[in-house]
């Protein structure tokens, strides 16, 4: 384990000083300051418009950084022919698979932080102090990009970093919109159509349940054993792909 997490280290550090990383937080930032712009336009309780985006902007970010660099992490290594090196030395491929998926993790998890606590600061600097609000879209803003590290590893084992993105950005899109989809197919009176969805339901991941930044900004209840059951179900879909990634990676001639 402790060869993992400094293979995991290094390509933490390597990705860091990467132009990509430091353009998407320069992103995540632009973001948070359009809404202060955006904010004198709307007429509402102070700050509104800021706190959303505040939720919002390390979301995009994150969601942009896992399907970028996750689509190439591995793909860079091998055109390089670094990967031969690194697995020449006393590591299997799977913890390959474990040094890359961690490295990922570090690196949108300090996207989060980052931005999360620009926000915070802008907030309080102005006289509100949100940080229960920011940390909890944190909280579940990481299990999501957790689970979302899991397949963008999983799918650069056998897709062209193109494809990769692709197919991430297509699974993003449907896990977030698929349970709208289903509760408004049932207006529409169409079972083959609410049948088809539910069956999507049960091979997309439900995205949903790591949102709830609509009930943070305007204080609206949901339930608290989402606290417990949203990162136990990022967790175990985490471990799914994972464990996936093993298998196919192992299997590949390089």
């Amino acid at each position: 384990m402790r060869k993992i997490l400094s293979l995991s280290w290094v390509i933490f550090k390597e990705i860091s000083r990467e132009k990509i990383f430091y353009g998407l937080l320069f992103l995540g930032t632009f973001f948070l300051l359009s809404s202060v712009i955006l904010q004198e336009m709307v007429v509402g309780e102070k700050f509104k418009v800021f706190k959303d985006i505040g939720l919002l902007s390390p979301s995009i970010t994150g969601v942009l950084f896992i399907t970028v660099v996750g689509a190439n992490i591995i793909s860079k290594e091998i055109n390089a022919k670094t990967l031969y090196v690194i697995l020449s030395k006393p590591i299997s491929k799977n913890g390959y698979i474990l040094s890359n998926f961690f490295a990922l993790i570090l690196l949108s998890t300090t996207i989060i932080f980052l931005i999360t606590l620009f926000g915070w600061l802008f907030l309080l600097i102005n006289g509100e102090n949100w940080l229960s609000g920011f940390v909890t879209g944190a909280y579940f803003l990481f299990f999501e990009l957790l689970l979302l590290s899991s397949i963008s590893i999983f799918l650069s084992t056998f897709l062209s970093p193109y494809l990769s993105m692709i197919t991430l950005f297509i699974i993003y899109i449907s896990g977030h919109s698929l349970s709208n989809a289903i509760q408004l197919s049932q207006f529409a009176k169409n079972p083959p159509l609410q049948y088809f969805l539910k069956a999507l339901s049960y091979i997309f991941p439900n995205l949903e349940l790591f949102n709830f930044k609509i009930n943070l900004v305007y204080n609206l209840p949901f339930p608290k054993i989402a606290f417990l059951y949203s990162p136990l179900y990022s967790i175990v879909y985490s471990l799914i792909f994972i464990s996936l990634s093993f298998i196919v990676f192992s299997k590949r001639e390089l």
